[in-house]
């Protein structure tokens, strides 16, 4: 397709441009050239988000395990404190991403 033909087939002017018949139906028609603002995920979202990732899933089921096997051994405390270390890491690895994320997300929405 020519030049030509696209000009034609947007019905412009190329040395004059549009009309103002033209502009104002397209307006009309269109709606205003601007960007719609992207709706934001939730932090509520982004945190479950950041506590569910592939890793902290096994991380979660490594801590579960251990509680499992110390339900089956109480002699041995040793599982119940794996459990609960495994835990408390995948909580604040999470947490600290979901700030981190939160924080640039803010700075790059911000004016």
């Amino acid at each position: 397709m020519c030049i030509r033909d696209r000009y034609k087939r947007m019905e412009v002017d190329p040395e004059q441009g549009l009309t103002g018949q033209i502009a104002a139906a397209r307006l009309k028609e269109y709606g205003e050239n601007v960007l719609s603002e992207k709706k934001s995920t939730p932090w509520y979202v982004q945190l479950i988000h950041e506590l569910t990732g592939f890793f902290s899933i096994l991380l979660w089921a490594g801590s579960a395990l251990c509680f499992i096997a110390y339900g089956l051994d109480e002699s041995d405390p040793s599982n119940f404190y794996l459990g609960i270390v495994l835990a408390v890491v995948v909580s604040l690895t999470g947490t600290v991403t979901f700030f981190q994320n939160r924080k640039s997300c803010l700075l790059y929405t911000s004016p």
